[in-house]
């Protein structure tokens, strides 16, 4: 079975402005999942720092 490389699903590489609003939003993203007010709220992540003794 062959494979086609010109398939028309994989998205092309971002440059420029593009690329820097891809990246700035995934920056707000993590800052947020990972700050003081999502915290309380964010089981999953709570759970983790019970567990770890530096928490």
């Amino acid at each position: 079975m062959e494979t086609d490389c010109t398939d028309s699903r994989i998205p092309k590489p971002l440059k420029g402005k593009k690329k820097k609003k891809l990246f700035l939003k995934i920056k707000q993203q993590m800052e947020f999942y990972f700050s003081d007010s999502n915290l309380a709220k964010d089981s999953f992540l709570c759970n983790l720092l019970k567990k770890d003794p530096e928490g």
